[in-house]
């Protein structure tokens, strides 16, 4: 563009801005409504309003069941006595399950990639099948059913069902 162009251009900027400005100052200074002299219209609903019929409409059962039975509502399922007293009794019949202890899977899926020591806090980076971006772990914490019990600068001590690893952080891969 030329520099005459650009002159033109900025003149009729220059122009819409101050058409702009003097409209928003005139109304800006129009006087406000008065709002006692409006009239207010009070609604009244009509009295024969009803709900669309429904029944009408032939509906899929399970959508016309829960039309005629609304979800939340406390009527919508009585209360039975009998039923209650059935719930309860398998609730007592049926022992309670001890808990098995899954054996841990096989400790050399895990690797660590990382240690982070900085005073009391004390994270180790593993990585497993499922993360293999790793996850930070504190001492404490269970990773595919091991429980890490030592951390250190050179690795991790992983613990389950009476079995100890170690986990290194830098594994010596040289062949003798």
């Amino acid at each position: 563009m030329r520099i005459r162009d650009l002159q033109i251009l900025s003149v009729i900027m220059a122009g819409i801005s101050l058409l702009l400005l003097a409209s928003s100052f005139y109304i800006w200074h129009l006087p406000s409504p008065d709002l006692t002299q409006r009239k207010i219209v009070k609604w009244k609903p009509p009295d024969d309003f009803a709900p669309p019929d429904l029944q009408a409409v032939k509906l899929p059962p399970a959508i016309s069941e829960a039309v005629n039975r609304p979800l939340f509502r406390h009527s919508r399922r009585p209360f039975d006595p009998a039923q209650a007293a059935l719930v309860v009794a398998r609730q007592e019949v049926a022992p309670p399950q001890p808990p098995t202890a899954a054996p841990p899977s096989d400790y050399s899926q895990l690797a660590v990639k990382g240690i982070l020591l900085n005073g009391k806090n004390k994270l180790v980076l593993i990585v497993t099948p499922e993360a293999p971006e790793g996850t930070w772990l504190a001492s404490g914490a269970n990773v595919m059913g091991w429980k890490i019990t030592e951390l250190g600068a050179n690795g991790a001590t992983l613990s389950a069902n009476g079995q100890t690893h170690e986990l290194k952080l830098y594994v010596d891969n040289k062949s003798n």
